[in-house]
């Protein structure tokens, strides 16, 4: 779902066979003849980005998790809104118009991947959100689209389709909030429900599967027969500041054993380069195959820090380890 894919086929051909050609004179051409009016709109949306990053500072690489650490909310509703001038340009010409469409599948999916966190960034600063009102929807547009591009892939070595797929569930219908959090005003706790975590080895080490026991009734399941850090949340827009926060981690366990380990979670610092806190549950306390909150702690969270969840490397007794939600209450 990459953007400007034809434009960047056709500026490296170019260059490939002449360097000495001017690349942005090359942009300019291709975006006249091959987005019409919408040229001029589209250039000052692409060099908007450009200027983002370059004044972040930031490294663009293949496995970038999202656009947080060069567009800030106020830059995305910026670059947003230079994005609906160039679709306005050509609102009356069709065949241009799905053009324009077709390229904004990567600003869309931005917004989407950064929805909940963004959304309660808002909250917390007590600003209103001014992101997609019904992301849903646009979500569904956006696997509709990605399929009409045939597009294979979200990012080098993801594939489209089970992200999506996992990517939709986001935006199901709104979980049941947790006993502990009933009575507390809705900006003194967050909820991060499992689409919102950052899965390694999907497919092999952890999965998105459907848990009718799970709050939203999705969970992700890792099988109990390795000891991978395979689920993490980092902690997102929103969650940094000067407040503690309470962490804990809904999870409960399948499996035949009576004693041993469980599973391992924690919450680790990377610019520390160590952990927080770990907790070894053993299966005991979750005997009953039931989710249970686990207890991380409260900390000052930075974006440096992320919790992590692990299976216990036992090839038998424990099948497997669901986590369904990890929700944070914010100290006084």
């Amino acid at each position: 779902i990459g953007d400007f894919v034809q434009m960047r086929a056709w500026l490296l051909g170019h260059l490939m066979w002449n360097p000495d050609l001017d690349e942005n004179a090359l942009i300019d051409e291709f975006l006249k003849g091959y987005y019409g009016p919408a040229a001029p709109h589209l250039r000052r949306y692409l060099d908007f980005r450009e200027d983002a990053v370059a004044k972040a500072g930031t490294f663009l690489r293949c496995y970038m998790p999202s656009t947080s650490s060069w567009l800030s909310s106020e830059q995305m509703v910026e670059v947003s809104a230079l994005y609906a001038k160039a679709e306005q340009a050509v609102a009356d010409q069709p065949a241009l118009a799905a053009r324009v469409r077709r390229e904004r599948l990567a600003l869309d999916h931005a917004w989407l991947q950064r929805w909940h966190s963004l959304k309660r960034q808002a909250k917390m600063s007590g600003k209103p959100f001014v992101g997609p009102a019904d992301p849903k929807a646009l979500c569904d547009e956006l696997v509709a689209l990605g399929k009409r591009y045939n597009a294979s892939s979200y990012r080098e070595g993801g594939q489209f389709s089970g992200y999506m797929a996992r990517f939709q569930a986001r935006f199901g219908p709104p979980p049941e909030v947790p006993e502990i959090c009933r009575n507390l005003p809705e900006d003194a706790w967050v909820d991060v429900q499992d689409g919102e975590f950052r899965l390694h080895g999907e497919g092999r080490w952890v999965t998105g599967v459907a848990d009718p026991k799970a709050s939203d009734g999705r969970a992700v399941r890792m099988p109990g027969n390795h000891s991978q850090w395979a689920t993490q949340w980092p902690v997102g827009e929103g969650i940094v500041g000067d407040a503690k926060w309470h962490v804990y981690a809904s999870v409960r366990y399948e499996g035949d054993a009576t004693e041993g380990l469980a599973v391992d979670l924690g919450v680790y610092d990377t610019e520390a380069r160590k952990g927080r806190v770990q907790r070894h549950i053993n299966v005991p306390e979750l005997v009953d195959g039931e989710y249970h909150l686990i207890d991380l702690g409260t900390h000052a969270l930075t974006e440096r820090c992320y919790t992590w969840i692990a299976p216990p490397n036992r090839t038998e007794g424990v099948k497997a380890v669901y986590i369904d939600r990890i929700f944070l209450i914010r100290e006084k």
